[in-house]
């Protein structure tokens, strides 16, 4: 019985653990593409 708890643990962290890090990751996308938008623009406008 000890292994299964200890197993079900290990199991609802890793699952936390992909949560966030896909969460993460989408969040990081969102933020790059954000960031990258705006430069672009402004590379744009300077080189005129």
């Amino acid at each position: 019985m000890k292994t299964l708890v200890y197993y079900q643990k290990n199991i609802t962290c890793m699952l936390y653990f992909c949560l966030e890090f896909i969460l993460l990751a989408q969040f990081r996308h969102k933020f790059r593409y954000r960031q990258c938008k705006p430069r672009r623009f402004l590379s744009l406008k300077m080189s005129k």
